[in-house]
């Protein structure tokens, strides 16, 4: 697996463990790219990836212009 891909799986994991965990609540928005992608330190394109996944997965809800939210209850 190329490097990108495992620091994406990475990001994914974690960030689904903190949105099932409550440390983000339905309808919470979560940091912006730049301060994930500072706090994992990984790329923002990095983010971007992981967390369109995430939207696909139904976790995260992407507003045009307006962050991401967190979609789920993590329970």
């Amino acid at each position: 697996m190329p490097a990108d891909e495992t620091k994406k799986q990475r990001v994914i994991a974690d960030l689904t463990r903190r949105i099932r965990a409550g440390e983000w609540r339905p309808g919470t928005r979560i940091p912006s790219r730049a301060q994930l992608a500072a706090e994992y330190g990984v790329s923002e394109q990095t983010i971007r990836d992981a967390t369109r996944e995430l939207v696909t997965a139904g976790l995260l809800e992407s507003v045009r212009r307006g962050g991401l939210y967190v979609r789920l209850g993590g329970r």
